[in-house]
């Protein structure tokens, strides 16, 4: 349950009691893990105390890393419009206050917000794109700023002393609004005039609402890997299932919708694990673990990238050098992969776009995967040992061309001279796995060998070899030419 209104009011305590850096921060943490909890401004309940923490915090304290500032201005801009909407009487002109005087020390970073009071045809773009303005926009958003605040300017002037407001933001809003108004009075229109500044932030407002809100950064010790790593934006360990993709390779873009792609990625140390399914192993190998060299996180275009260490060599052309992953509302939307190619290092991209699911540390996250999967399109080449040791029987129906099947998983006997051997009793990473007719009599024989442990001698010519997933895992995988 989420307790945005405690943590809201002991954020506001402590902040307006001046208490140490160290407990204010405890108490900001334990306020921004809820505002996380929502993907959407408009879900975020309690707006009059969330907005009025949200603003003391950030007008007290700015964050050294520019995008963090600038997304928790955009957050308390937000709460404090949502606010001027939602209260009436003192509450209602306390955050006009608030917003304006955001507007006036924020302005840094909410001139990207201010761009959205521009037509639509004008700033359709995202605030992770805004550009850089010509003279005749800049002046226009000069003028639509100025409309904004004599908007907000009428409404408190008008209502100010109905109430009884605390002095202290009082008089900041009459040094603020007083300077602002004698440094415009040489505008060429009347600035008392503009009667469209509700307009201009509802609007502005609006069109924020559709971008999603962002994830405050916060320290959180308990944490996954990836959370930590990206600063909030991504969860924890995740599945993603592709929709659609574009390769690109050489400057040529060629794209397929819908595609079955999917992809378990784990992050665990310094390392990335990616596993990979309905792919071309040419286009990306089937399982990696790779190290991470260097990770860079953009917060306001939510992209976390990465920079992978691939070692020189042959066949690494289905090795990336870099994933990009991008986030939206708390879902992964989006994997870049980046390659590096043949001998002259030519750059190819493969950029896939779906949806995501957060895995749970307490499930086994493999078993978000098939049970059996087998790509019979790739066979590969591989020598099947002349002995092994059958250490579990199981069988599926209804596998597509492959009908339904028996599956034996058998560990590699090793030969230590000529009158001894050695092998493993258990399933393990070498285990090797024999699919063939579930109707076939080898069943049965195979069944009494694991119950017995009794080794087996295959026909290599019999089956063809291919990288298949069991439980989630590639391994290597025979397929009885009985089948395909």
């Amino acid at each position: 349950m989420n307790n945005i209104s405690i943590t809201s009011s002991q954020l506001i305590n402590a902040l307006k009691a001046d208490e140490s850096k160290e407990y204010i921060t405890e108490k900001w943490s334990n306020f921004a893990k809820d505002i996380n909890d929502f993907n959407n401004y408009t879900d975020i309940p309690n707006a009059k105390e969330a907005s009025e923490a949200m603003f003391l915090y950030t007008m007290k304290f700015k964050n050294h890393d520019e995008e963090e500032e600038c997304i928790r201005s955009f957050i308390a801009f937000c709460l404090l419009k949502r606010a001027t909407e939602e209260t009436t009487g003192k509450d209602k002109i306390e955050s006009f206050i608030r917003l304006t005087l955001l507007l006036s020390n924020k302005m840094f970073c909410l001139i990207r917000d201010l761009h959205y009071t521009m037509p639509k045809h004008i700033s359709d773009y995202n605030p992770s794109d805004t550009p850089k303005l010509d003279s005749s926009k800049v002046a226009l958003l000069q003028k639509n700023y100025n409309a904004i605040k004599v908007y907000i300017y009428n409404n408190v002037i008008s209502e100010l002393n109905k109430y009884s407001i605390n002095q202290d933001l009082i008089e900041r809003f009459q040094n603020n609004t007083s300077s602002f108004i004698e440094k415009q009075s040489n505008n060429s229109y009347n600035l008392l005039e503009l009667s469209n500044g509700e307009e201009l932030l509802n609007s502005c407002y609006q069109r924020l609402l559709e971008f999603g809100k962002y994830p405050l950064s916060v320290k959180d010790k308990n944490g996954s890997a990836f959370y930590k790593n990206s600063n909030g934006l991504i969860r924890n360990d995740f599945k993603f299932q592709a929709k659609t993709y574009i390769f690109t390779h050489s400057g040529i873009q060629s794209n397929e919708s819908p595609t079955s792609a999917s992809f378990l990625i784990k992050l665990i140390n310094d390392k990335i694990e990616i596993s990979t399914k309905g792919i071309k192993e040419e286009f990306i190998y089937p399982f990696l673990s790779l190290p991470i060299n260097h990770i860079a996180v953009k917060r306001i275009s939510r992209r976390t990238e990465m920079l992978l260490s691939v070692k020189n060599g042959n066949n690494i052309d289905n090795i990336p050098a870099g994933l990009d992953i991008v986030t939206d509302k708390d879902k992964v939307i989006e994997l870049q992969f980046f390659f590096i190619t043949g001998e002259h290092g030519v750059p190819r991209y493969i950029n896939f776009y779906g949806d995501s699911i957060w895995l749970n540390g307490n499930e086994n996250s493999n078993n978000l995967f098939d049970d059996f999967n087998f790509n019979l399109d790739h066979i590969i080449p591989y020598d099947i040992k002349e002995k092994y040791l059958p250490v579990r029987a199981m069988t599926a129906d209804n596998m597509g061309q492959l009908g339904d099947v028996a599956i034996i998983g058998c560990n590699p006997i090793k030969h230590i001279n000529v009158l001894s051997e050695s092998f493993s009793i258990t399933e393990n990473d070498e285990t090797e796995y024999f699919v063939f007719p579930k109707r076939s009599p080898l069943y049965s024989e195979l069944v009494h060998c694991v119950q017995t442990m009794n080794s087996w001698s295959p026909d290599a010519i019999d089956y063809h070899t291919i990288h298949g997933w069991i439980f989630g895992k590639l391994k290597i995988v025979h397929i009885s030419t009985f089948l395909f």
